[in-house]
């Protein structure tokens, strides 16, 4: 165990409030109005300072977009623990130390106010990877799946299993897709990322962007499983992002799906899908949209590869 939070596992770390999960994303608040023991606590005659990376700013003229349509990695590198090592950042599965909290609060909270790619820091990267890792908890497609009410005698469905190859990770998008906005109303923001939180939206019929991207991913990976097509489920992503302005400004955190060979992007909240779709699937328009303030710029994303795996789409400097 790493020194840090004495007997405090990656859950309970994430339920002292460093981390507020919001709309899919992370957002950190002030470590200092955090009170809980650390082991090796500084005394008050000791001072820890917090680790202020050193910001860059844009210089006039210069374009955020740009900078990232050249640091983009859109194919992600692989998160390991040969990566991990290699940037001196600890598996988010273990204990946390004080330290590592410091370094992600500071480290995205200076992302958040000039998000290119010079300000990606270790902090900012283990903060979205973090989050990442502790909502795989919400991926249980058999579970998930009876909850959108998944019916392998209903008729689209049925149209899945009459389709061939071309078209057919299309649709089952769309049919994932259609189950969930059957069954959910978009709210902004629903307080609660847990798995227990997740239950309870759903029960409910309401869900933001990380109940509906997340819906509709288990509704994807169970229809995968019945239509006995595992080779399907790498070809979709769950990516955890943010939206940045032309100021590289940080306006919003979100997440949604990408699938296919050239990373098309799914927005599962757009409320222009139609819940009450009465047509086939192969007419059916996976929809998707760019900001209207700037650019989705995506931090972490996974997939499943025997087991699941996760991408940077960004080095941490």
């Amino acid at each position: 165990m790493i020194n840090g939070f004495k007997n405090i596992n990656r859950r309970e770390f994430l339920k002292l409030g460093l981390f507020t999960l919001l709309s899919g994303c992370t957002t950190i608040s002030n470590i200092n109005s955090i009170d809980v023991k650390f082991e090796n606590e500084p005394t008050k005659t000791e001072t820890i300072a917090k680790t202020e990376p050193k910001r860059i700013v844009l210089k006039e003229g210069e374009s955020p977009f740009l900078l990232w349509k050249k640091a983009l990695i859109e194919d992600g590198v692989l998160v390991n623990k040969e990566f991990l090592s290699k940037y001196n950042l600890p598996n988010p599965r273990d204990s946390l130390n004080y330290k590592i909290q410091n370094e992600a609060t500071c480290g995205y909270e200076n992302f958040k106010e000039c998000a290119i790619p010079e300000n990606f820091n270790r902090g900012a990267f283990f903060t979205s990877f973090y989050t990442a890792t502790f909502l795989e908890d919400l991926i249980r497609p058999e579970r998930i799946s009876k909850i959108f009410g998944l019916d392998k005698n209903d008729r689209l469905f049925k149209e899945l299993e009459n389709f061939g190859d071309y078209g057919l990770l299309e649709g089952i998008l769309s049919y994932s897709l259609i189950l969930t906005h059957k069954k959910l109303k978009t709210e902004g923001f629903v307080e609660g990322q847990t798995f227990s939180d997740f239950i309870l939206h759903l029960n409910e019929g309401r869900g933001d962007c990380t109940d509906y991207c997340y819906g509709t991913a288990n509704n994807f990976y169970a229809i995968c499983d019945l239509l006995n097509r595992p080779d399907l489920n790498d070809k979709v992503s769950i990516v955890l992002g943010v939206e940045v302005d032309k100021n590289g400004k940080v306006i919003s955190e979100h997440s949604w799906i990408e699938y296919g060979k050239k990373r098309q992007r799914l927005e599962t909240t757009a409320d222009k899908i139609d819940k009450d779709f009465e047509g086939n699937l192969e007419d059916y328009s996976l929809y998707t949209f760019s900001s209207e303030n700037g650019m989705f710029l995506p931090l972490i994303s996974f997939r499943f590869e025997d087991g699941i795996k996760y991408y940077t789409h960004c080095l941490p400097r």
